[in-house]
């Protein structure tokens, strides 16, 4: 759901970019404050994790590069009070070609991914902060995306050129896809956010067969297939860095590469190009907004450039930004977006300038500018609440040291975190409410007839974690029509499908026939049993009506005596449709008297009778098919199939 802070931020950000005056101001955002900085045991550069609770960091490091061979570690910062915590010890991983690479952590924040530059992708156990697998062959500076559920996750190798598919717990290649990669430079993996495609793209230099400077590759990762390859965008060809990112909804994919004239608007629903912004040569990277509204092209050089920005929609250029410095290169190789969660401030680190700027989205204005001496800004990482920004800065020179920068975002930027009450999605960090508390997934939104809670009040076992229900009741019967209640597995979040009622189990008045509840038809006496028809009999009774079409006991007198079924006047002009009711007088005298009845037409026993609908029947007193088809008709319009 777009959020309406993220709707204003968009309509004022294309209100100042075409320039309408409206004769009157927005007032700026908030720049962000100074909170603290961290020295860092070691030099990071491009890749940096958070926990999803916020309250753990990563960063790559190279520690030393004395004595041979060199040491790479991870850090791991505890946010509660700004300082290393602890650090992982990773050997040599090539350290000396700049350093150890990009980390990729779980939604669930249990294993944490760290490619490198020896081809080794390493497997970290946050809980114990211990290398737990080397995966050799698929980590040489590889890109990764995690399966929401953390089941799995899909890994590009540009060395080996292949995607592969990988179990995350038994840490295996299950699968693996050529996909051609051309040169070096970064070569972007990523997913929808339902995680059903992937997509790698790749900078194309003319050796793939397409013309376009950008080249898509589409893979359906639940039926673990390649599905499509071709170009977009326009522009050269060549080498050079490439960016894409999927849009929020999941319906859009944006790439571009530095030798692009354009950014490429792909359509994901049938793999075609669906618009393009126009851009100068240098377009290293992009970015877009959580709501998907702003689409931000970096088109900096090395020491000057800006930052455009386009309507995401309409790809209209609706504003610009003096972003010497760039800001791009390295925000594009980590594939971390400078947009804080809620979408209220951008965070751009300016790696030559020892700089890092704030800028107001909805005004496509610097608001803060915060410096790095002697340090080289390289990226950025919020945490889940957007209440902080965290800044990583590498010391120039060839030192082996590196800063943390620490800024406090603005209050009106801070969302609340899991488990927190809510009522809209855009209070919540994770944009989603559900079950009135803010829920690390969508859990179904809010849908009562799912198998999903994210609420110990709607029975998950904690608030803000969506969970499966089981043993509870998704959807209620109805004994009156042979409905069945339906209970949730614990395996599906979905309900059952809707079921009826066993066969001839018992429902007010009769039993369920096919799934209708057809009346009951039974008289009984100690002569026999018959269906509005009575019967001879030695034993004297008192008769009672006993349901539609059915009376049950026998006529007071001695062995041998008859009883008649007759009827009334006004049965005889009664519709098929009324219920009628038949029993047995006793005269003064002990003998039997005419049972009387509501039904249209006299009966006699020896031959074929009425039910009590008017219906004729045999001399057993079962219905025809007749009465049973019209009882379904009549019925069906009660039975109920879903709740409201």
């Amino acid at each position: 759901m777009e959020s309406s802070r993220a709707r204003r931020t968009a309509a004022l950000c294309i209100f100042a970019g075409l320039g309408l005056g409206l004769g009157w101001a927005t007032p700026a955002a908030a720049a962000p404050t100074l909170d603290g900085t961290v020295e860092l045991p070691g030099a990071p550069f491009d890749g940096i994790a958070i926990s999803p609770n916020g309250e753990r960091l990563y960063v790559s490091l190279v520690a030393s590069k004395n004595p041979d061979p060199p040491v790479n570690t991870i850090a791991v910062v505890d946010l509660t009070s700004d300082a290393v915590d602890a650090v992982i010890d990773l050997g040599d991983q090539g350290a000396n070609n700049s350093s150890p690479r990009q980390l990729y952590l779980s939604p669930d924040g249990s294993l944490l991914l760290h490619s490198t530059y020896v081809d080794n992708l390493i497997v970290v156990d946050t809980e114990t902060d211990t290398v737990i697998e080397t995966l050799p062959n698929i980590g040489h500076s590889a890109m990764a995306v995690w399966a929401p559920d953390s089941s799995e996750f899909w890994v590009r190798d540009p060395t080996t050129e292949t995607v592969n598919r990988v179990d995350a717990q038994t840490l295996t290649v299950t699968d693996s896809f050529p996909v051609p990669t051309p040169g070096s430079g970064t070569m972007p993996l990523v997913r929808t956010p339902d995680g059903a495609r992937a997509y790698a793209v790749t900078s194309n230099n003319g050796g793939l067969g397409l013309s376009e400077p950008v080249v898509v590759h589409s893979f359906d990762t639940d039926a673990i297939a390649a599905l499509d390859l071709y170009g977009v965008g326009t522009g050269g060809q060549g080498i050079a860095v490439t960016s894409a990112w999927v849009s929020p909804d999941g319906g859009y994919l944006y790439g571009s590469a530095s030798v692009a004239t354009s950014v490429a608007k792909v359509d994901l629903q049938d793999d075609s190009v669906a618009g393009n912004a126009a851009v100068p040569l240098y377009g290293e990277g992009t970015d877009i907004s959580p709501d998907g509204a702003l689409l931000y092209a970096y088109t900096n050089g090395y020491n000057a450039g800006e930052t455009l920005v386009f309507d995401a929609e309409t790809m209209m250029q609706v504003g610009s930004i003096d972003t010497t410095g760039q800001v791009s290169r390295f925000l594009t190789t980590s594939h971390h977006s400078a947009f804080a969660p809620s979408g209220c401030v951008v965070i751009l680190p300016a790696a030559l300038q020892n700089t890092i700027f704030a800028i107001d989205p909805a005004e496509s204005a610097i608001i803060g500018t915060y410096d790095t001496p002697g340090e080289t800004a390289y990226v950025v990482e919020f945490d889940p609440a957007s209440a902080r920004a965290y800044v990583t800065s590498r010391a120039t020179g060839g030192a082996v040291s590196g800063t943390l920068t620490i800024l406090a975002l603005d209050p009106e930027c801070v969302q609340a975190p899991d488990g927190s009450p809510c009522v809209e999605d855009d209070e919540c960090a994770s944009e989603s409410c559900v079950d009135g508390v803010c829920c690390d997934t969508p859990c179904g939104g809010d849908n009562p007839d799912d198998c999903q809670a994210c609420s110990v009040e709607a029975g998950a076992e904690e608030d803000g974690v969506c969970g499966l229900l089981v043993d509870v009741v998704c959807r209620p019967g109805d004994p009156d029509s042979c409905d069945a209640e339906e209970l949730c597995d614990g395996e599906s979040p979905e309900c059952p499908p809707d079921e009826s009622l066993p066969e001839f189990s018992p429902c007010p008045g009769g039993q369920c026939i096919d799934g209708f509840c057809i009346p009951g038809e039974e008289t009984t006496g100690a002569g026999g049993t018959t269906d509005g028809v009575a019967t001879d009999s030695g034993d004297s009774s008192t008769s009672t009506s006993a349901g539609p079409g059915e009376t049950t006991g026998a006529t007071d007198g001695s062995a041998g005596s008859d009883s008649g079924t007759g009827s009334s006047d006004s049965a005889a002009s009664a519709s098929a449709s009324d219920t009628s009711t038949a029993g047995a007088s006793t005269g003064d005298d002990g003998s039997a008297t005419e049972t009387e009845s509501t039904s249209g037409t006299d009966s006699d026993s020896g031959g074929t009778a009425e039910d009590g609908c008017g219906c004729r029947g045999d001399a057993s007193g079962r219905r025809g098919p007749a009465a049973l088809a019209l009882m379904a008709l009549a019925l069906s319009f009660t039975r109920r199939r879903r709740r409201a």
